[in-house]
């Protein structure tokens, strides 16, 4: 879901007068360049809300509450995830019904705790979906995946990758059968 700043961060004033960037969803915050390159699009300037945002192409960290200047060449444009953001990525489809069922990747961005409820289905609109309640504490470095709502075709492997705001990145694999199941960063 699209939605303007303002409606996303009620409580943050500095806000309420951004008209030139939205959040998509709960994690991404996008930032459309509209200047050509000549006229000084080959940067801009996002307000971040307060908390932590890591830059998608860079994976680099920023502390959020201030005004920061993103570098934007040709091939990408500010879009920033929030700390405590978790995002179910897969490669290579054409379509929605290509797509593996539930994906097989999890992003996972440190910094703050956060939750997710994972909706997939076969893409074909026919088939019924699977809600799988991900959870992320970012105390004790633990991702939960909750039961499956849902039948789950088969049990899967889903890689998990964890991003720290120190640069640290930790990878996991788990397989998930529907059943609550744990991963714990720190304990590879």
């Amino acid at each position: 879901m699209l939605r303007a700043m303002m409606v996303a961060f009620p409580d943050a004033a500095a806000l309420r007068g951004v008209h030139d960037q939205y959040m998509l969803g709960d994690a991404l915050l996008v930032k459309p360049v509209t200047k050509p390159l000549a006229a000084g699009g080959d940067a801009t300037e996002v307000l971040l809300p307060p908390g932590g945002w890591y830059d998608w192409f860079t994976l680099e960290y920023r502390a959020g509450g201030s005004t920061q200047r993103i570098e934007t060449p040709l091939e990408r444009f500010p879009v920033l995830v929030r700390a405590g953001g978790i995002l179910p990525v897969a490669e290579g489809a054409q379509c929605a019904a290509d797509l593996p069922m539930p994906a097989r990747e999890l992003l996972v961005f440190g910094g703050a705790d956060g939750a997710l409820e994972w909706y997939d289905d076969a893409g074909d609109g026919d088939a019924p979906g699977l809600r799988i309640p991900v959870r992320y504490d970012d105390a004790t470095a633990t991702l939960t995946l909750g039961d499956c709502d849902g039948a789950l075709p088969e049990p899967v492997t889903i890689a998990a990758r964890l991003f720290r705001p120190d640069g640290r990145r930790r990878t996991a694999s788990v397989r998930y059968a529907g059943a609550r199941t744990r991963v714990c960063f720190d304990a590879e």
